[in-house]
């Protein structure tokens, strides 16, 4: 290990140093401690040396938290949400969002919460397949991310068109019910 540090050295100091050039960068800090060899802005209420053979913590005794290694929360993320059966998006955002188009279409509309519902179980049952579709896609092009080309293909491939289209059915005996329509057709 090569470590270079710049050090006032005084007559006080020579024991000091040639103990350092025997124990290693360790002990610079452990032996000079407070004496104007480092600069350290953590709050010790104790102007004396630490004793030798312990390091200072450069944090000031703060423990750091535990961080897991990259992909290991996404994986048991990925396992919990495969075990479980609950709506992965949150009821009234997406019931603002599905009254917000239905707006556009015809003011003054009612629906069953049950609607709704039904609603976001097909969206969810939808958005999940196309995602496992696009990972499909991704690791075929030897990549670990997915990305918009990816998403892309799958529907290509899918033979999606890019609209969807919202109309009403008439029901006289049930009032008016939301349809959706995906076009199957030609992607130009």
């Amino acid at each position: 290990m090569c470590v270079s540090l710049t050090l006032s050295v005084r007559p006080t100091h020579l024991l000091a140093l040639q103990a350092v050039r025997r124990a290693g960068a360790a002990s610079i800090l452990a032996n000079i401690g407070g004496g104007g060899g480092t600069s350290s802005s953590s709050s010790s209420s104790s102007s004396t040396p630490a004793p030798a053979g312990r390091a200072v913590p450069l944090t000031g005794g703060v423990k750091k938290p535990y961080r897991y290694r990259p992909g290991t929360v996404a994986l048991r993320e990925i396992r919990k949400y495969q075990k479980s059966t609950n709506l992965l998006l949150r009821r009234l955002p997406f019931q603002r969002l599905v009254r917000e188009i239905a707006q556009e279409f015809k003011s003054d509309i009612r629906f069953q919460s049950t609607a709704i519902m039904c609603l976001q179980e097909a969206a969810e049952a939808f958005l999940v397949s196309l995602f496992e579709d696009t990972n499909l896609c991704t690791i075929h092009a030897k990549r670990s991310t997915i990305m918009v080309r990816g998403m892309r293909l799958a529907r290509r491939i899918r033979g999606m068109c890019v609209c969807v289209l919202f109309f009403f059915c008439n029901d006289y005996h049930h009032g008016v019910s939301l349809c959706v329509c995906v076009c199957a057709g030609d992607l130009a």
